[in-house]
């Protein structure tokens, strides 16, 4: 139950507690957790004083023991230290309601990602910096999943004519961080994905990466690749489409190169060949032709069984490139479907990813 932390009644009901203000109840405490303290709905208190200072312009907030202005029908506090967010701080707000999806999915990521498109606080409160639309709501999670220092995700990129510039400009662009590689937020593994997209094992096997303290990045490689199709709607085979390559390259390199035009350059025209037939019989639903194609851009040799990994090529596998390939779908899907609700994306995430 909620209680209003001044009066000590209730006000609403529990499932709109946990979608929006409290994470849930903590261990045989029974304690609700605000982010920054806990909350005793037994009897409508809280366990510590608010360390935040207040404002001074508003003499409520410098009372240590009450929560939202004592207003939390109308106010929310997702920081747990100022409630600020219902107007003044709409961006700051959106973020930290993403921060709390991902923790509380956590380890499932793509749980997390789903719901980051069917929220309804992120939809109701948060639409206006969030985006209500398909499109909108895509940019802003490749944006906010970035991180900090980053760039900002396919915002920045439409600007800049690849084709146009100089491999020493583009090289020195990939490294300075204008490359969409969505390695901000931590999702939590592969948790959560169908079998055909999880990579995990890999990791911890000795005879293949051989690195168990490893965590897989699924979700962050699918929206990599959902990130770097972003700009380049038109598809051509003229070596020109450097998003394009450095998807399927990603796959073609060791992932501890490092060098994402290492990996655009890798990328042969016959890769590309291979990579739309792969598109075609993923949309028809022939996954053994779509496998077979991706396992021609892999190129592993004969002496990797079909499905397996290459010891010597870390994070190269046909798992990870099924991923990539449906990021790039996932993308192409969103252009069709710009102006529909988060939600219908939200379904299509599930039912790819999940087999829901």
């Amino acid at each position: 139950m909620f209680y209003n932390v001044k009066m000590g009644r209730k006000t609403c009901e529990l499932s709109w507690v946990n979608g929006s203000t409290f994470v849930s109840y903590g261990d045989s405490t029974q304690l609700l957790y605000l982010r920054s303290r806990f909350y005793n709905p037994a009897d409508g208190r809280f366990q510590s004083r608010d360390t935040w200072g207040g404002d001074t312009t508003h003499p409520i907030t410098l009372n240590k023991w009450v929560y939202g202005y004592s207003n939390p029908i109308q106010w929310t506090d997702p920081s747990g230290y100022d409630p600020n967010c219902k107007h003044a701080y709409p961006s700051f707000c959106a973020y930290q309601r993403m921060l709390e999806i991902v923790n509380e999915e956590k380890p499932n990521g793509v749980n997390a990602l789903i719901k980051l498109f069917n929220d309804s606080e992120l939809y109701t409160k948060w639409g206006s910096y969030a985006g209500r639309t398909n499109q909108t709501r895509l940019i802003w999670v490749l944006n906010v999943t970035r991180g900090s220092g980053q760039g900002g995700g396919p915002e920045y990129i439409p600007g800049i004519k690849w084709k146009n510039l100089p491999k020493e400009l583009i090289d020195d662009l990939l490294v300075c961080g204008m490359a969409p590689l969505q390695l901000g937020i931590d999702f939590g593994g592969d948790n959560g994905f169908s079998s055909e997209f999880q990579d995990q094992k890999f990791y911890q096997d000795s005879d293949r990466w051989n690195s168990p303290g490893h965590l897989s990045t699924q979700v962050q490689h699918f929206l990599t690749a959902v990130a770097q199709s972003f700009p380049f709607s038109s598809i051509n085979h003229l070596g020109q489409n450097l998003g394009l390559r450095a998807i399927i390259g990603h796959e073609k390199i060791d992932d501890r190169t490092n060098s994402e035009w290492a990996q655009i350059q890798s990328t042969k025209d016959s890769d590309i060949d291979h990579w739309f037939n792969a598109i075609e019989a993923d949309k028809i639903g022939d996954k053994a032709q779509r496998d077979s194609e991706l396992w021609a851009i892999l190129n592993f040799g004969s002496e990797i069984a079909f499905g397996d990994v290459d010891p010597n090529r870390f994070g190269n596998s046909l798992q990870d490139l099924r991923l990539s390939l449906k990021g790039h779908r996932f993308y192409t899907w969103i252009q069709q479907h710009k102006s529909g609700s988060p939600n219908q994306a939200a379904s299509w995430l599930a039912q790819t990813l999940t087999g829901r």
